[in-house]
């Protein structure tokens, strides 16, 4: 396992020759394991924030107050979270395009398809920044009707970036094709 991260990470610029199922597994996992580890502490962070927002809301506020209020406080937070969200999600892909390309040759398939995983990445990025920062917007001018119609669009695209995944398990699993 070891051998395959120190291979894929000597060749994260090389997008000619051939990765086997042997090679290209045990770096994605290894990639699909730090991912989820930066996820983890960001949502640490993201429930740390929420709780301290909500732990200084003044008593007996409404709905209302307690909507701007919480937005208020993690409005800065939140919105960082959602640039280094992109940060992580773009950088793992470029960790991952020169394999992945890699193991779509070896599996006969054409090396477009990497396009798949990296075009639901990008989306998946642009849309949690856009309806961040579309939701801070309303918050600020206390429009929650707005916000939760953000919300309902976004979630509409709920199943965009699970997209390159299933693209990268179905390619991935490819036995290998000729030589």
């Amino acid at each position: 396992m070891i051998d395959a991260i120190r291979y894929c990470l000597a060749n994260l610029a090389n997008f000619s020759g051939r990765d086997p199922r042997a090679t290209f597994w045990p770096y994605t996992l290894a990639l699909i394991v730090i991912n989820l580890g930066v996820g983890a502490l960001a949502a640490i962070f993201a429930y740390k924030t929420m709780r301290e927002a909500v732990g200084s809301l003044p008593a007996g506020s409404g709905k209302a107050e307690f909507v701007t209020h919480v937005f208020g406080q993690t409005s800065g937070p939140f919105t960082i979270l959602a640039y280094a969200n992109a940060a992580v999600s773009i950088t793992t892909l470029l960790l991952f395009a020169a394999a992945f390309t890699r193991r779509l040759r070896d599996a006969g398939l054409p090396a477009l398809l990497v396009a798949i995983p990296v075009a639901a990445t990008l989306f998946d990025a642009y849309l949690n920044i856009s309806t961040t920062a579309q939701m801070v917007e309303f918050a600020k001018i206390g429009d929650f009707e707005a916000i939760g119609k953000t919300q309902a669009s976004a979630a509409r695209f709920w199943w965009a970036h699970l997209l390159g995944y299933v693209v990268v398990i179905i390619c991935g699993l490819f036995p290998t094709r000729g030589a």
